[in-house]
């Protein structure tokens, strides 16, 4: 599985729990997929994870691969954000129908850690809607 592929997984997952994904800034992206960067191998984890490079030249991990990803699904109009502060996202309805598809011949495993990453992904990109 590709970064790509691993980034639109984690979206529809995040997209089925919230009517609007709050992304809030891209600092809260950089700590999940550092968060993500630092689990020990286990079934399901995606390689890709391991070959990350994160600069520590500010207050918090950058990787540029996540970053450019993301800006790059949003010009594409893969997601789409309606505020001037880039703080609400959402998924248009042909996006999820797409990806669905590709999400839907996920193994279990691989389905197992998205679950796992999902949940972190709530933690550090919605922290008032979930809490510890």
């Amino acid at each position: 599985m590709t970064m790509g592929d691993f980034v639109q997984h984690l979206l529809l997952f995040l997209h089925r729990d919230e009517e609007n994904l709050r992304l809030h800034e891209m600092e809260h992206w950089h700590k999940l997929f550092y968060q993500l960067h630092k689990l020990p191998p286990e079934p399901g984890r995606p390689p890709f994870l391991d070959k990350l490079f994160f600069a520590w030249n500010g207050p918090y991990p950058s990787c540029d691969d996540v970053a450019e990803y993301l800006r790059r699904l949003h010009l594409l109009g893969f997601i789409v954000c309606d505020s001037p502060g880039y703080r609400k996202y959402w998924l248009p309805e042909k996006t999820v129908q797409s990806w669905q598809r590709e999400h839907d011949r996920l193994g279990a495993r691989e389905r197992e850690f998205l679950s796992k990453a999902a949940l972190m992904a709530k933690r550090e990109l919605n922290p008032i809607v979930v809490s510890a």
